[in-house]
């Protein structure tokens, strides 16, 4: 019996020296991040769970705003703690409002709990600006012109105006906004138009990061909704030319395209305008 006391003895002292270390460990001070709505805080603490830090941070949350991790995870080294606020939000769709609350900043999360569903050529116009509350959000429905290969078919746009849709187009050659004509895309002959359909379009230009389909991006390079447009569909868009639709982006959803440009300044002439888009068989 006596001879086992050294062992238990040492057991003991195990236990206590691991049990120091870990508490030396949860109570150094170590640098974490505190990522509020997008607005990054740094942080040197020695605080051991997510509520301690939140509690000195003087940061007050109600049950419907998100946390991540949860109140008692232990805080590690280099850990960040994502919040998001929860809002109020009106919705503007279909002749009514809708009234919700909601913590993320993403249309698409938004719509979903407002179980709202988007048509292929539908768009939200507005943005979450937590700043400014509530947020205000409108659903604008369109309806897409198909345009066959016979005739010349009118189509009305949202200015009123009846406009007529060839539906073959004859395009010489490519003209970036500002630079003249660029060789780019080669020039076209006769096409047979798909569809003519009526585009929110915006500009960007290098950022040193591919597309999506892996290609890197220049001027006749156009980023889509692919559930609007399909990727790899040739188009000719008024005011810019032909081009391939060949990128997508976060906020490219229902009728906007996204045309690359080769500066920033071409990017602000053009700005963001209503264009007619062909697509192309």
């Amino acid at each position: 019996m006596y001879a086992k006391s050294p062992r238990i003895l040492g057991s003991l002292l195990l236990i206590l020296l691991i049990f120091l270390g870990y508490s030396f460990f949860l109570l150094r001070e170590k640098d974490v991040v505190i990522n509020m709505d997008g607005q990054v805080i740094p942080a040197v603490t020695n605080c051991v769970t997510v509520k301690n830090l939140l509690q000195k941070q003087n940061i007050l949350l109600s049950e419907k705003d998100f946390l991540q991790p949860s109140p008692d995870c232990l805080l590690r080294p280099g850990q960040v703690v994502d919040i998001r606020i929860c809002v109020p939000i009106e919705i503007e769709v279909d002749n009514e409002v809708l009234k919700i609350e909601h913590y993320s900043s993403e249309t698409d999360e938004i719509l979903k709990k407002a179980n709202i569903v988007l048509g292929p050529l539908d768009r939200v116009e507005g943005t979450v600006d937590k700043d400014q509350l509530p947020v205000q959000l409108k659903v604008i429905r369109e309806q897409e012109t198909e345009q066959g290969t016979g005739a010349l078919q009118e189509t009305e746009q949202e200015t009123g105006v009846l406009q007529k849709a060839a539906p073959a187009i004859t395009v010489p050659e490519i003209t970036a906004p500002g630079k003249g004509p660029v060789k780019t895309l080669p020039s076209r002959g006769q096409e047979n138009v798909r569809k003519v359909l009526s585009f929110e379009a915006t500009a960007y230009t290098h950022t040193g990061n591919p597309t999506c389909t892996g290609v890197y991006p220049r001027v006749g390079t156009i980023a889509v909704d692919p559930r609007v447009i399909p990727l790899g569909s040739k188009l000719w868009v008024q005011d810019y030319g032909y081009g391939i639709a060949e990128d997508t982006g976060g906020l490219i959803k229902g009728n906007i395209i996204d045309l690359f440009m080769e500066s920033k300044a071409e990017c602000r002439n053009w700005g963001r305008r209503r264009v007619t888009v062909y697509i192309l068989e």
